[in-house]
């Protein structure tokens, strides 16, 4: 999409590629167990989507901050207990 509408080259889409590949990524295996019951849980406590539950229950299980611009997530880690940067 970005060589078809931003004229980007294939050479810069390729170093992009290249430079995710160099990220320290871990895939979380214990998300499997808490998906469809904490986090789901999480959300509908303090009325977020399961998808911003699920950043939330990921900060609260690793004891991380969040980085977030949405009030309504920063106000619900900010009652979980959770550091929040940016918001």
């Amino acid at each position: 999409m970005a060589i078809r509408n931003d004229g980007a080259a294939p050479s810069d889409i390729q170093q992009q590629f290249t430079d995710f590949a160099a990220l320290p990524i871990a895939i979380d295996s214990i998300v499997k167990e808490r998906a469809w019951t904490f986090t789901v849980a999480l959300a509908d406590h303090q009325r977020l989507t399961v998808y911003d539950a699920a950043y939330l229950e990921l900060a609260i299980r690793r004891d991380l901050p969040l980085a977030t611009l949405d009030r309504k997530l920063a106000v619900a880690a900010r009652a979980e207990g959770v550091e929040v940067n940016g918001g």
